[in-house]
């Protein structure tokens, strides 16, 4: 094997171990819950507790080929 080949396995070996400890690392530093008050609709409002109106924000992941 040559030097270059034994340099390039190294280097991959290192750039694997790298990527796996990252993963590891990610997975355990995940989001901490919150807890959320319930909610009620009042009208066609979506209220708190303390009655302050709520607005929904995120992203729809729907399928619109289906």
């Amino acid at each position: 094997m040559s030097r270059m080949s034994k340099i390039r396995s190294l280097l991959s070996v290192l750039l694997t171990l790298t990527i796996l400890i990252v993963g590891v690392l990610s997975v355990t530093n995940t989001a901490k819950a919150i807890n959320t008050p319930w909610l009620h609709v009042q009208g066609n409002l979506l209220k708190d507790p303390s009655g302050n109106t709520v607005i929904l924000r995120g992203v729809d992941l729907t399928d619109l080929a289906v």
